[in-house]
């Protein structure tokens, strides 16, 4: 049989003259596959494929300048070997504003490792269009810019022992550096030996966007995340990050948030139970959040850890969205500063040219909180959760404002900064809890706080003790022209170590059915005159039934 060969000389990167370099990158080979490199020269052209296999092989450079890719392969193979040729050694390509590894139709394969990758304004691996992939296999990739490590746009990346390091450090209006993300049905399958390292400000390490889109791990991925802003997880529009029990966040940024729901429902069991969020950024910035759901996305997870010196919200649940904790899930609270969280304004966390092109709007909220259920619809349902809040300053354990509801079952909270709360309702909130503990353990706080009203607070159950200095069981603040705070107490118990159990400001109606209520400071109830308005003068409807216990004075302010 007779064999057909064919010459292969790049086009490009040559010197003017020099045979002997030449030859370096000449090979002999059957019609249909071709060789490039090894260097000198370095490659400055894009490497194109459209059919067949084309191999990179070892000691080979690549460097494009401008907007120009690294290469494209529309059809067939590229091969990007560090083994084969007659000098095995690394490879590298390097791009400023193009992307490194594009696949427009085609595969790329790195089988045997040993690929750096340095980008700047593009992306490192690209798989656009569902005929599309790339499968890596010991690739470290640096991004200095606003490009992506791993971007599968409609095709897919598998990735095993891949090294992403993001050293941007873009403007706090430039979103850059994002890990891996999944869009339009693209899939990413992150495999053992992999890690997600970033710096730049809004920089999402795992992202899906779109139905369809995927994000896979299949072993523990580290993932750290160093700048402001950023986010560990980011579901948008029906995208899944899926990820294995035991995994580990490291957010060093502030304003961080370790996982992000936006218009998207996430079932319990996707994400793995037993994920830790370490918010650890001391410096005093804003607040960082563990879980935040908003635009009507929800999120199922169970045992969950949430700390560090920057968390000031462990669950936070904006207008019509919904987080649920299961299992047995521990959220210490630190921070001194408000949480800020971003949400996607444009359609896509990722598009195909260069830039990631994602631009986040910023939201904050009030009080620092562990659980925090704020807008109308915002409902957090947490069952079996420890919180522990050491910030002061109107923190709370959990908060529901604005419409919004926190209902908790076999809930343990408490709190020990100055003038904190254990339960919080801001205006048209509402807390249910059942089989619960709440105790406020800092001065001048209270374990059950209504603030400004109207507010409704419903305990089954549980124990509600104050028991720092000056602290009330209850305090009930309604500044509303026509509403009545509500609390009812059924069982469980009510009391105040060294101070009033109950003081009112404005209209409260209060009711126990076989609940304790007891005033260590020795006042029951205490009622304060009507300061600000429009408000309405102070009245309180107790009603006490079915052996409630009830200890102390009442005093009515003139």
């Amino acid at each position: 049989m007779r064999m057909m060969y064919r010459w292969v000389v790049p086009t490009s990167g040559l010197p003017a003259c020099g045979a002997a370099s030449v030859g370096l990158l000449l090979s002999i080979l059957p019609l249909g596959a071709q060789t490039v490199g090894p260097s000198p020269p370095t490659i400055t052209a894009t490497i194109n494929v459209t059919a067949g296999t084309t191999t990179v092989v070892g000691s080979t450079n690549v460097a494009t300048a401008g907007a120009t890719n690294a290469s494209n392969v529309t059809g067939g193979t590229l091969v990007i070997d560090s083994l084969a040729g007659a000098a095995p050694g690394p490879i590298t390509f390097q791009v400023l504003n193009g992307n490194a590894l594009q696949a427009n139709g085609g595969a790329i394969t790195v089988p045997n490792g040993n690929l750096s990758i340095l980008t700047q304004g593009g992306h490192a691996v690209l798989a656009n269009g569902a005929a599309s992939s790339a499968t890596l296999n010991g690739v470290s990739i640096t991004t200095t810019g606003v490009g992506a490590a791993l971007v599968a746009i409609g095709g897919s990346i598998d990735a095993t022992n891949v090294i992403v390091n993001n050293t941007a450090t873009a403007t706090p209006t430039i979103s850059a550096g994002h890990g891996a993300i999944a869009e339009g049905g693209g899939t990413v399958n992150l495999h053992s030996g992999t890690s997600i390292t970033t710096a730049a400000f809004n920089s999402v390490g795992l992202g899906a966007s779109g139905a369809g889109s995927r994000v896979i791990a299949d072993a523990l991925i580290p993932i750290t995340m160093n700048g402001g802003g950023s986010m560990g997880i980011y579901l948008h529009d029906g995208g899944q990050v899926s990820i294995l029990p035991g995994s580990t966040f490291q957010m060093n940024g502030t304003g961080n948030v370790g996982i992000g729901v936006d218009n998207t429902a996430v079932v319990l069991g996707t994400i793995g139970s037993g994920l830790t969020v370490n918010l650890n950024n001391a410096s005093g910035g804003p607040g960082s959040t563990g879980l935040f759901a908003v635009n009507g996305g929800s999120l199922n997870i169970a045992d969950v850890t949430v700390q560090g010196p920057n968390a000031a919200a462990g669950a936070w649940a904006r207008a019509n969205s919904s987080i649920t904790l299961s299992g047995r899930s521990v959220i210490n609270i630190n921070s001194a500063q408000a949480p800020n969280a971003y949400v996607l304004q444009t359609a896509n966390l990722a598009t195909a040219a260069g830039p990631v092109s994602s631009v986040f709007g910023l939201v904050g909220a009030i009080p620092v909180s562990g659980l925090l259920a704020q807008g109308a619809g915002a409902l957090i349902t947490s069952i079996g959760t420890t919180i522990n809040v050491s910030s002061g300053n109107f923190a709370a354990g959990a908060d529901a404002g604005l419409g919004g509801t926190v209902d908790m079952t076999d809930n343990t909270i408490t709190t020990t900064g100055a003038s904190a709360f254990g339960i919080r309702v801001d205006s048209n909130g509402t807390v249910i809890g059942r089989d619960s503990r709440v105790t406020t353990a800092g001065a001048g706080g209270a374990a059950l706080f209504i603030n400004g009203g109207p507010g409704s607070i419903d305990l089954t159950s549980t124990t509600v003790q104050a028991t720092g200095a000056g602290t009330v069981g209850l305090s009930s603040l309604n500044l509303t022209a026509t509403s009545v705070n509500l609390v009812r107490l059924s069982g469980g118990s009510l009391a105040s170590a060294t101070s009033t159990a109950v003081e009112a400001q404005g209209p409260l109606n209060l009711t126990t059915a076989g609940t304790v209520v007891t005033g260590g400071g020795g006042l029951l109830l205490q009622t304060f005159a009507s300061t600000f308005g429009p408000a309405q003068p102070t009245a309180v409807q107790f009603d006490a039934s079915n052996g409630s216990v009830l200890t102390g004075d009442a005093l009515v302010a003139a």
